[in-house]
C-alpha cells in the first residue's frame, strides 16, 4: 500500500505527484488515458503575476503563491532531467479599446497587486510598432511569463519518475471501494489499487468521478480552440492579450492563438467558425498576420467551474479523500501554488493559504 493515490494525470496530478514524492510520501498516479496530453498539453502557457499581499480573490490569491516558484521549478527540472521547459518571463500588453476599459483593466491589476505601465498613442506605437494603430490603449505587465506546455509536461514526467512515482496510464478508474467513512481500494479498468489516501486531479472528468463517490462536484468540460501560426522573424516579442484571446510569440518563431471557450460536452475538435474567430483576432491585432502560414490546430477540454475558483480541500464524506480539480482555463499557472498547498494538506502540515474559499458544498 502506497501513501497517496493521484487520480488523474495531467499538470496538476503530475506536479503534486511530484511534490509529494519529493517530500518522502509513496506515491501511486493512476491517468485514464496517457499522462498529459489533455487540457494541460493545450494550452498556451502563460503565467501571468499576482502579489499575496494585496491580492483577496481566491483565483488571485493562488496565483500569487504560484507565480514566483516557477523560476525556481523550472531551473529545478532541467537541472534534474536535462528538459528545458521554455521558462521565460516575456511580458505582455493587455489591450484595451476604449478609456473605461483600461481603467476597468487597471482596477483589475491593482486589485491583485500586479505592476504595470499605461500605453498609448505613440509610447505604444514605439513600444509594439506591429500592433494595430485602431488600438488606442494598453497596459504592460513586465512580470507576465511563460513555458512550454509539452515541455514541462515531460519535464514532470521525468521528476516523478526521479522520485520513484509509479506512474499507471491507460487504467480508467471504474470505482472505488468504501468501509467506514474510507476508501478502501481504488478499482481501475485493469487493477485494484490502495492507499491511506486519495486525491482526485481529474481536470474536466471530476464530475462523473466524484459520481462514483457520492460527490456533486460542479466540473464541466469546457472546450478551448487554438490556432498555431508560423512567423519569421516574429512581429512582437510580448504577450498579446484582450479579454479572453490572446497572441503567445515563441522564440522557434511560432504564434499561438487562443482561446475559444465552447460548451461542447466532450468534444475535442476543432471547429471553422472557431478557428475563423480566432484568426480575426489574430488580424485585428496585428494586421500583418494575415497572411502568415497556419501550421496547425487543436482543442483541449478545459475543468470549469461554477465561478471560476478551483476546488482544493478534503472531502467531508470520506475522510481519506482529497481534490484539487476545477481550474478552468488557469490550471498550468496555478499547479505550482496547488502542488504547494495539497502537499501541505496531505502530509498533515499547515497549508500556506487559507483553503476555505475553494471547498466543495457537501450536503
Amino acid at each position: 500500500m502506497c501513501d497517496v493515490i493521484v487520480v488523474g494525470g495531467g499538470v496538476i496530478g503530475l506536479t503534486l505527484a511530484w511534490k509529494l514524492a519529493e517530500q518522502g510520501a509513496r506515491v501511486q498516479l493512476i491517468e485514464q488515458r496517457q499522462v498529459g496530453r489533455e487540457a494541460s498539453w493545450a494550452g498556451a502557457g502563460m503565467l501571468p503575476p499576482a502579489d499575496l499581499a494585496v491580492a483577496n480573490s481566491p483565483v488571485a490569491r493562488l496565483r500569487a503563491l504560484s507565480h514566483p516558484l516557477w523560476p525556481e521549478w523550472s531551473a529545478q527540472i532541467q537541472s534534474e532531467t536535462g528538459i528545458d521547459n521554455g521558462y521565460q518571463p516575456c511580458g505582455a500588453l493587455e489591450l484595451a479599446w476604449s478609456e473605461s476599459g483600461r481603467k476597468q483593466l487597471e482596477a483589475q491589476l491593482q486589485s491583485e497587486g500586479v505592476s504595470y505601465l499605461s500605453l498609448s498613442g505613440t509610447d505604444l506605437k514605439e513600444f509594439s510598432p506591429s500592433l494595430s494603430p485602431e488600438i488606442p490603449f494598453a497596459l504592460h505587465l513586465p512580470e507576465m511569463g511563460q513555458v512550454r506546455n509539452p515541455r514541462h509536461l515531460s519535464g514532470l514526467v521525468a521528476m516523478c519518475q526521479t522520485r520513484q512515482v509509479e506512474i499507471i496510464e491507460g487504467e480508467p478508474v471504474v470505482g472505488f471501494s468504501t468501509a467506514s467513512g474510507k476508501i478502501t481500494d481504488v478499482r481501475t479498468s485493469h487493477n485494484t489499487y490502495q492507499a491511506e489516501r486519495i486525491c482526485l486531479t481529474t481536470g474536466a472528468w471530476s464530475a462523473p468521478m466524484g459520481e462514483l463517490l457520492g460527490l456533486q462536484i460542479p466540473v464541466r468540460p469546457v472546450r478551448g480552440q487554438i490556432v498555431l501560426l508560423r512567423k519569421q522573424p516574429l512581429p512582437f516579442t510580448t504577450i498579446l492579450q484582450q479579454e479572453e484571446q490572446y497572441l503567445v510569440p515563441r522564440a522557434d518563431g511560432r504564434i499561438l492563438i487562443g482561446a475559444t471557450m465552447e460548451e461542447a460536452g466532450f468534444v475535442k475538435a476543432n471547429t471553422v467558425s472557431g478557428v475563423s474567430t480566432l484568426l480575426q483576432f489574430a488580424v485585428q491585432t496585428v494586421p500583418e498576420l494575415a497572411k502568415t502560414e497556419v501550421e496547425r490546430t487543436w482543442a483541449g477540454l478545459r475543468p470549469g467551474s461554477p465561478e471560476g475558483i478551483p476546488f482544493l480541500g478534503r472531502a467531508k464524506k470520506w475522510e481519506n479523500l482529497y481534490y484539487a480539480c476545477g481550474h478552468f482555463r488557469d490550471g498550468l499557472q496555478l499547479s505550482t501554488g496547488t502542488a504547494v498547498v495539497m502537499s501541505e494538506l496531505l502530509l498533515d502540515r499547515e497549508t500556506s493559504l487559507d483553503l476555505s474559499p475553494y471547498a466543495l458544498t457537501e450536503s
